[in-house]
């Protein structure tokens, strides 16, 4: 019975699983990216390593890149920079998450820049770098990051629109703030709407 022919049931698409994200892993040591391959396959089923490199050439001369994210350590001993490592797996299509040793505020900013979805510590866990990865985590981030870059052009446009007392209207003038818990005021709440 196709699901077009009356009486046919159809799987709500929220129930039905995504296909799992096709990830490569990118390390100078093989133990790493074996370590990763092996945690991912067993812990992670939203993920499928289907490409498995210790340096750059051998990553996009794989049959199965592009994929759509690629795990990527910052620092490989080969003569091809971050920036454009990054830039040529976005231009292929593949989302880039850099893991890394070093956790300082120029290697985060230089992969930004370039384009690498997130910058993760090789400390972090792997169920955290795992859910990090996931798309519903990257979409998150993208709508965090607009309404942060939203709010920050009426900050500088009209910073009195977002003051609590204008977001918040009555609620703000007649709420508890400030109060300390568990004591009672002195006045009739009433009072202060006829006051205003």
């Amino acid at each position: 019975m196709s699901s077009s022919e009356p009486g046919s049931t159809t799987v709500p698409s929220e129930s039905v699983p995504s296909a799992p994200v096709r990830l490569a892993l990118l390390d100078d040591h093989g133990l790493i990216v074996d370590s990763l391959a092996n945690w991912f396959t067993d812990n992670a089923p939203a993920f499928t390593v289907v490409a498995r490199a210790t340096n750059w050439m051998h990553l996009i001369r794989n049959p199965e890149f592009p994929v759509a994210l690629v795990l990527m350590d910052l620092q490989i001993a080969d003569n091809v920079s971050i920036e454009s490592r990054i830039r040529a797996c976005r231009a292929a299509g593949a989302k880039v998450l850099v893991v890394s040793a070093l956790d300082d505020e120029a290697s985060r900013e230089r992969c930004i820049s370039a384009g690498a979805a997130g910058f993760v510590s090789k400390t972090l866990p792997a169920e955290e770098l795992a859910e990090l990865a996931t798309p519903a985590f990257m979409t998150f981030l993208k709508e965090e990051a607009a309404s942060y870059t939203a709010n920050l052009k009426r900050l500088q446009s009209k910073p009195e629109d977002l003051m609590p007392w204008t977001l918040h209207g009555e609620r703000w003038h007649l709420g508890e703030k400030d109060f300390p818990p568990g004591r009672r005021l002195r006045w009739d709440r009433a009072l202060l709407p006829r006051l205003l």
